[in-house]
Formats: C-alpha cells, sequence, structure tokens
C-alpha cells in the first residue's frame, strides 16, 4: 500500500478532513429532509392518509349486510335543541314552536278554571234549593262569627299576667346571690325582678311566695315562662317550690289586646252618652276609659280609633267585649271634614 491510499483511508470518519465519504453522507441526509418537507407541504391536512376501500360486494348489488369501517351519521330527532352549528332560521322555528305550546297549556287551564267556576255556582243554586239542615245551620253560624266585628278587625293579643302563688316563704337576698340577672333594691321595690329570654317575659317575686309574671305574648308562652321560673327556685335551694294552679286561683289573671277601628271616634259625646259607664279627662289622660259590665273588662278608646281592651281572664272574653263595644263606637263615628264647609255632621243637635 502507498502512502496516497493509506492517507485516503485514514481520512475516513474524520469530519476534520473533509473526505468524501462524509460530505456524501450529509448530502443525503439534507436530501431526504428536504423532501419530506416537501410531501408534507404538498399533502393538505383535509385529506384523509388512507381512504377506505368500496365493497366489492355492494357494488354487485349484494343484498345482506354490509361491512364499514366507519358508522354511518344519524339525522338529529325533530324538535330537538340545535347545536352549535345550527343556523338562525332552525333556532327561530324551534322558539315559535315553544310559544305555541306555552299558549296551548295556558288555554287548557283556562278552560278548566272556567268548567270548575261553572260547576262551583251550579252547586251552590242547588243547595239554596234543598231545605234547611243542621249542617247548613252550622255553616251559617261560622259564617255569621266571621262576619262579627273581631273577625273583621280581630284583636291582637300583646300582653299576659300570671298569677302564681307558691305557698313557701322565700329569702329574697338568698335567691339574688345566687340566681344570675337578678335585681333586687329594697329601697325601691320589695320583690326579687327575674327575666328570661325564651319566651322572653319578667317575673316579680315576693317574699311571702307570690309569683307574678309578665311580659308573655300568649296564654301558652306564660304558662312556659312560669315553670322555668318555679325550676329556678327549685334549683337556689327550694326543692318544695312546686307548680300548682288551682280553679280558685287560675294562672292567667289579664289578657290585653289591641285592635283599631278604621274611623275616628266623637269621644265626648261618647262621655254623654254613656256616663253611667265612662270616665273622660282630657287633661288627665287623653283616652276614654269604658267600663264594660258583661264581660268585665276595662276598655281605653282613642280619638284615632284604637282601642286597648284590659282585664280579660280569657282570650274569649276579648272577642266578646270588641263585639259589644264596637257598635257604640261606629254610632259615634266621625265624620269628614270639608275644608270650605267645616264638618259634616247629620247627628240631631243636643238640647
Amino acid at each position: 500500500m502507498n502512502a496516497p491510499e493509506a492517507r485516503q483511508r485514514s481520512d475516513i470518519g474524520n469530519p476534520d478532513k473533509g473526505s468524501s465519504l462524509w460530505v456524501g453522507s450529509n448530502e443525503r441526509e439534507k436530501d431526504t429532509v428536504a423532501s419530506s418537507q416537501q410531501a408534507s407541504q404538498s399533502t393538505p391536512l383535509s385529506t384523509p392518509l388512507s381512504t377506505p376501500k368500496p365493497d366489492a360486494r355492494a357494488d354487485k348489488g349484494h343484498q345482506g349486510p354490509t361491512h364499514r369501517r366507519f358508522r354511518p351519521t344519524i339525522a338529529p330527532r325533530p324538535g330537538k335543541r340545535p347545536g352549535k352549528t345550527g343556523n338562525a332560521q332552525s333556532n327561530g322555528t324551534n322558539g315559535v314552536e315553544g310559544e305555541d305550546e306555552t299558549k296551548a297549556i295556558e288555554d287548557f287551564k283556562n278552560t278548566i278554571l272556567q268548567e270548575e267556576a261553572r260547576s262551583a255556582v251550579s252547586e251552590r243554586l242547588s243547595e239554596d234549593v234543598k231545605e234547611s239542615s243542621p249542617t247548613l245551620d252550622a255553616e251559617a253560624a261560622v259564617q255569621e262569627a266571621e262576619v262579627r266585628a273581631s273577625g273583621l278587625y280581630k284583636p291582637e293579643i300583646n300582653c299576659v299576667f300570671a298569677f302564681l302563688h307558691l305557698r313557701v316563704p322565700l329569702d329574697l337576698v338568698h335567691i339574688v346571690t345566687r340566681v344570675r340577672d337578678a335585681e333586687y333594691n329594697p329601697k325601691r321595690f320589695h320583690a326579687v325582678v327575674l327575666r328570661i329570654r325564651a319566651p322572653k317575659a319578667t317575673a316579680m317575686i315576693y317574699a311571702s311566695g307570690k309569683l307574678v309574671c309578665m311580659g308573655a305574648k300568649n296564654e301558652r308562652a306564660a304558662h312556659i315562662a312560669c315553670r322555668k321560673f318555679v325550676r329556678i327556685l327549685q334549683k337556689v335551694g327550694y326543692p318544695e317550690v312546686k307548680f300548682s294552679p288551682t280553679e280558685k286561683e287560675p294562672l292567667i289573671r289579664n289578657v290585653m289586646a289591641k285592635c283599631k277601628v278604621p274611623f275616628p271616634v266623637r269621644l265626648e259625646d261618647l262621655a254623654v252618652a254613656h256616663s253611667d259607664f265612662v270616665s273622660y279627662e282630657p287633661e288627665i289622660f287623653p283616652g276614654l276609659i269604658y267600663r264594660m259590665a258583661e264581660p268585665k273588662v276595662t276598655i281605653f278608646v282613642f280619638v284615632t280609633g284604637t282601642v286597648l281592651i284590659v282585664g280579660a281572664r280569657r282570650r274569649e272574653e276579648v272577642y266578646s267585649a270588641f263585639d259589644n263595644i264596637y257598635p257604640v263606637l261606629y254610632g259615634f263615628k266621625k265624620n269628614k271634614t270639608n275644608p270650605v264647609l267645616g264638618p259634616v255632621d247629620t247627628a240631631p243637635l243636643r238640647s
């Protein structure tokens, strides 16, 4: 082997020497990269790489099932919500169909309501023709009770007073030092004041063993509050204290109610006409005090139409008292005033 051939062989695979074999390999790699780029540019992305071959049996008119590679697309059902590709025309059509359906449903409901109203009228006419029976008399009594004054302007119970005799002497200083939030000032008032939040009520406990509960909104709240006060006394050292109201000494002693009639009242004329039951001194108290004999309650009447009922033992007495006083108040209703002619009053003048 001569020197040029040995030099040529040693230069094979050495990039620094610039051999012909190395240059040829680089050129071949560049050619392959360029050809692949040209192929990718010439081939569009939308065209599939491989297209399915048609079925030969389908071309020959074969009636059996054909094996396809792609699942056929199914058309959407009518009335279904269109997708993102839906056009404006399809959306408008569906909206019109929805409006028609709602209108049809409303018409159907209206027809049903009309039929029910007609049937109710026919039933009422048939009942009017029937003779009176005990059930019809009871219904008439209920309707008459609803038409009463207490049914139109129902008095609202604001406060209930309860009284309980514990029959055990109590040490008020012992109680006030052991009960939280208890108040006792013998110089001002000779009783311990206790307050609870649920139900909201206040109790005054005397050394003789008497307990007065006030501030409850109804009879049930007063009953629960009295039981809680008794339990507090049992825990602080009086286990013999018991909750035991009797018929002679009932628990509820006073029910206060408030109501308002929709017209002003002429208190001066009412005081003159019912002087045996009324005391009215506007310089001392702005309200008229009406002491009713049956039921035995006291009623405070103000010129604005506000009525306060005090002294009732039961809720029924409150309603009965208001039913009795309402016709009297309506008889002394203050008429509307005319800014030009003055008060319009058709009542006869007193001699």
